[in-house]
């Protein structure tokens, strides 16, 4: 059998766990203990239909009041989605 071992591009060291680092940024965002957060991280663009995301977890937060969603990327309809959260 023929291989080759390709190692990954990515520094993953930059991405260990840090105790210190994971208290400041729930502290940045008021998140506390107790909160179950969801994260997506991709473009602003239809494609990735951010709108449905918003719908589903507003609905998940009704439920459970105790949830955060954070949303973060770049893209042609960030201010859309924005302004769909402030409302």
């Amino acid at each position: 059998m023929i291989y080759q071992v390709l190692k990954n591009g990515i520094e993953i060291s930059n991405f260990k766990y840090n105790k210190d680092k994971r208290k400041e940024v729930r502290n940045k965002y008021s998140i506390v203990e107790s909160d179950t957060v969801f994260c997506c991280v991709a473009r602003f663009e239809e494609v990735k239909n951010q709108s449905f995301l918003v719908d589903v977890f507003k609905e998940y937060h009704e439920m459970n009041k105790n949830s955060k969603l954070i949303l973060v990327g770049r893209g042609s309809l960030k201010e859309k989605i924005a302004e769909k959260v402030e409302n």
